[in-house]
């Protein structure tokens, strides 16, 4: 199939990829439906890993589209081209995400197709093919990635079974219909961190909520899914330092420090973004459907790389978890034991180069051990506060901190005169001198700059002055 003759027969087809497009594009705030919460959220009897029963059993008919705007062609059959090697191949695929940087995601496609529909029809065998394919895919820059025969001819013969363009088509609809976006590489708000991830980059993303919130600045905070109460309380801790930031918080939307960074960052006011293992209409876990519609409804957006419908697997959760690692520009292991699977994110994190962070724990506590090893073995930041998520993402030193000699020795001047203010009443400054054991030029300095750091404050009367702490 070629998709550009596809999309010329189909041109409802090509209004429904500009309506996902320009939906996208257009991003506005707006509430998570309601309505749209489906009873088979959970993994079901659904069988087929791709959109099966997920699009419905629609024959074809389907409501007027709205006429979106005019797309170029190049871009809807590149949109095209990349749901369906959203469906014929799984996250991260190396083959095919060589064959989509040299070729393209279209020519990539109309290349191997061909030998797809050969092979279902036994024109030729797998093996047969693999030769040709290579011939033609610019056999040199293949053969500098180290591509096989063997290995095309692999991803040929795990491609081949999932290709169905009638559930390509369904699948679009089901998505305008549950009012999904999408957003491809040349998209308003695609995220450019992601570009990082080179082969094993997502074909595109599938947006509920606002894909505007993907831009800007992005920490990434994971952990433990059976996470303990002080995992909580300092993820909790984490979330709250980025208040004023302008810092999105990216998880994985599950169980444990994944949810609390969500829920800490819907508290506090601050974007999230969820990032799932499955279909973006499956609310995976189940149980936080609420979730993730507060999510949404507080500017933020849940996305995936696989199509509606898709069931989270194990290896899409090992998968998901680069996406996590890209996406921000740093991240921070709360709470991990040692199989916990935020040390997978953590591993994608060092891999791409960008900052690592870890929360130490008890020595003897098992739910710890896997941020211990971060930071013994990988390397990983020692978090302890605020001030070093921030430093982890480049928002520099607190100025309130002491630089050099002289800067430590007025913070232990005002330490000492906020140590001699009363709660009640007030002092003068020669009272609060004797107090501290301060010069009366100390004090005054000292007042004067913890009543403009709000923690001190005067009352002025008929002779004097006189101080308090502020309350």
């Amino acid at each position: 199939m070629n998709t550009q003759t596809f999309l010329t027969q189909t041109p409802i087809l090509a209004r429904q990829l500009s309506l996902l497009l320009q939906k996208a594009d257009e991003a506005t705030l707006e509430q998570a439906p309601r309505n749209s919460d489906r009873p088979d959220d959970a993994t079901d009897g659904v069988t087929d890993t791709h959109a099966t029963n997920a699009a419905g059993d629609s024959d074809g008919d389907t409501a007027p589209v709205p006429l979106p705007r005019k797309y170029p062609a190049e871009i809807l059959n590149d949109t095209l081209a990349r749901i369906i090697w959203s469906q014929l191949t799984e996250p991260g695929d190396a083959i095919a995400g060589i064959l989509i940087k040299h070729l393209g995601s279209e020519a990539a496609l109309d290349t191997v197709l061909p030998y797809i529909h050969e092979i279902r029809h036994n024109s030729i065998t797998p093996q047969a093919s693999a030769p040709t394919v290579l011939n033609q895919l610019l056999f040199q820059q293949l053969e500098a990635h180290r591509v096989s025969h063997k290995q095309i001819t692999a991803a040929l013969a795990r491609w081949e079974p999932r290709y169905d363009p009638l559930k390509i088509n369904k699948t679009i609809q089901f998505a305008i219909a549950k009012q999904l976006k999408l957003l491809t590489p040349t998209s308003k708000y695609w995220p450019k961190q992601v570009e990082i991830l080179e082969i094993h980059k997502p074909y595109l993303l599938w947006v509920r909520g606002n894909p505007s919130s993907l831009a800007g600045r992005k920490i990434a905070i994971v952990g433990a899914r059976a996470a303990s109460n002080y995992g909580e309380r300092v993820t909790a801790e984490i979330v709250a330092s980025l208040t004023g930031t302008n810092t999105a918080v990216v998880s994985g939307g599950a169980f444990g420090i994944d949810a609390t960074a969500h829920r800490a960052a819907l508290h506090k006011g601050t974007k999230t973004i969820a990032v799932l293992a499955g279909g973006v209409d499956r609310n995976y876990p189940i149980a936080h459907t609420e979730l993730f519609n507060k999510i949404i409804e507080n500017g933020g957006c849940v996305i995936s790389e696989l199509l509606p419908g898709s069931i989270p697997t194990r290896w899409r959760f090992l998968q998901r978890n680069r996406v996590i690692a890209a996406l921000a520009d740093a991240t921070v292991v709360t709470e991990a034991g040692i199989r916990s699977g935020s040390l997978n994110t953590a591993g994608h994190t060092c891999q791409i180069g960008r900052p690592l962070g870890a929360v130490p724990g008890q020595i003897t506590a098992a739910s710890s051990v896997g941020c211990h090893k971060l930071i013994r073995e990988y390397d990983a930041k020692l978090i302890t506060s605020g001030q070093d998520i921030k430093e982890l993402l480049g928002l520099g030193q607190d100025t309130t901190e002491p630089t050099g000699e002289t800067g430590q020795r007025e913070t232990s001047i005002n330490v000492r005169v906020l140590d001699a203010l009363p709660k009640r009443g007030y002092k003068t400054v020669a009272e609060v001198a004797a107090a501290a054991g301060l010069s009366y030029q100390e004090t005054r300095q000292a007042l004067a700059e913890l009543l403009l750091s709000g923690k001190a404050t005067k009352a002025e009367y008929v002779n004097d002055t006189k101080w308090r702490l502020a309350q």
